[in-house]
């Protein structure tokens, strides 16, 4: 706690409690792109049949 000053206390404190919501926020876009990835994993057609070609990247 440098020497006691206030202003400076409360600053460092600011800052912790921001990086710590921006933490929070960057666990749920994470958490949320994983849900993401395994939900369309599988592309399935619209209609029954055979698939001759295929371009996706």
């Amino acid at each position: 706690m440098n020497e006691g000053d206030e202003l400076k206390i409360r600053k460092v404190n600011r800052e912790i409690k921001t990086s710590q919501l921006d933490l929070s926020t960057q666990e749920r876009k994470i958490s949320e792109l994983r849900e993401r990835l395994v939900s369309q994993q599988e592309i399935t057609a619209p209609f029954d049949g055979v698939i001759t070609q295929l371009n996706a990247i």
